[in-house]
């Protein structure tokens, strides 16, 4: 119904922008052809910044039945399971015509909208944004043979996205022509054509297993992982990188198991804006915080929960039982196995077991929102002869994933 003074055309940006922010990527897009005006108010970098601030935070999930898409649910506290909204953002698989060979993109990892993905053929890294469905890659590393994302992440001095990894080069003696391999820390910079070694990094030895960094949790612009980085699995402390300097430390480890020989977790996350780490022991759940953040560092149980039995988790194949813990709102954590489709969502205030979640496929504990900021580096050429990730169609559903 069209009411005095021009309808909805009528609206000032103010109001318009105050409508618009509300909606959903999808529609906003749509939005901005009506006509120019809705396009200046919905394209503004300031309307753009708040529109993603408000977006939900999401967890991206592998669908095993969609062939290893990813997707997202929604993560609320009081959320029911059938209003969680499924999209299918990108196909980690590309088919190549030439030789029919496929190319697999491996996520990495995700930030403010941003997703970092690792070509296996070459092992380069690609950055997209899969509603806006730009991308382009981050500089190469043509010296080393193996590449291990470790962090991604925002640095305020420069304004830059950057990706810190873990190269292994193989580099030839001047003598015999032995090849040996060194281990060193690279910068990837958005936008940037070079990558940077770090003048400082832990393990220059070469570890004698695959290093396994995991995803890492950012508090204080600080990222944290646990030992099994290649310097902690011998100090037994967590591995702290600080993203302003981009130097590392050791930090005091959290506290292990009693009964190491039993089925246990141990996963660090922010709780109630503090750095904490959920233990998992059989059915018993401990929540440590950190206390005097880099001072004494000293690790608090705040919580101990029973937990009830698990349920039909619909494992899938023969992947090892190992559980993650995921902050869903204040006082409120996410419990699942990362070999099964079902996860627990446990409200610590009332301390009482929320709902089970059916993910649909094996979640990846990767928090993913969705954001339309303009990026200046998606205007860059990518690296030659790259083979583009492949986005899903622009109503979230193809034919392919029905």
């Amino acid at each position: 119904m069209e009411v005095s003074g021009g309808g909805i055309h009528a609206l000032c940006e103010d109001a318009l922008a105050e409508i618009l922010v509300r909606l959903p990527s999808e529609s906003v897009l749509r939005c901005r052809a009506v006509c120019r005006s809705w396009r200046c108010v919905a394209a503004d970098p300031s309307f753009l910044a708040a529109h993603a601030a408000r977006r939900p935070r999401e967890m991206i999930v592998v669908c095993m039945e969609h062939g290893m898409t990813r997707s997202a649910a929604h993560l609320y506290l009081d959320l029911e399971p059938a209003a969680g909204r499924r999209r299918f953002y990108l196909s980690p698989v590309r088919p190549l015509a030439e030789d029919g060979t496929s190319t697999v993109f491996c996520l990495r990892a995700t930030l403010d909208g941003l997703v970092v993905l690792q070509e296996s053929r070459r092992g380069l890294y690609i950055i997209c944004n899969p509603i806006t469905e730009q991308w382009t890659n981050l500089p190469v590393l043509p010296r080393c043979s193996t590449t291990y994302a470790c962090g991604f992440y925002f640095h305020t001095l420069s304004g830059e996205y950057r990706l810190m990894c873990h190269g292994v080069e193989d580099e030839e003696e001047e003598e015999g022509g032995d090849t040996t391999r060194s281990n060193y820390h690279y910068v990837l910079s958005a936008g940037s054509t070079l990558p940077r070694r770090l003048s400082r990094a832990p393990s220059s030895e070469a570890p004698s297993t695959k290093p396994a960094y995991g995803i890492p949790v950012s508090y204080r612009e600080i990222l944290h992982w646990f030992s099994e980085h290649p310097q902690g699995t011998e100090t037994g402390k967590m591995l702290a990188f600080d993203t302003v300097s981009e130097t590392f430390r050791l930090m005091s480890g959290p506290p292990g198991p009693e009964r190491p020989d039993l089925e246990w977790m141990r996963d660090l996350l922010v709780l109630d804006g503090e750095l904490s780490v959920a233990t998992k022991l059989d059915l018993t759940l401990d929540i440590w915080v950190l206390q005097d953040y880099g001072a004494a560092e000293r690790w608090t149980l705040r919580h101990r929960v029973r937990l009830p039995p698990p349920r039909d988790f619909g494992l899938i194949g023969d992947l090892p039982m190992i559980y993650r813990a995921l902050p869903v709102e204040r006082n409120a954590i996410l419990i699942a196995c990362t070999s099964a489709r079902m996860g627990t969502l446990y409200d610590l205030k009332e301390n009482r077991v929320c709902r089970l979640i059916d993910f649909g496929g094996r979640p990846t504990f990767v928090v993913f929102s969705e954001s339309l900021v303009r990026h200046a580096f998606f205007d860059l050429p990518p690296f030659p002869d790259i083979t583009p990730p492949k986005f899903s169609e622009p109503d979230g559903e193809s034919e392919e994933f029905a």
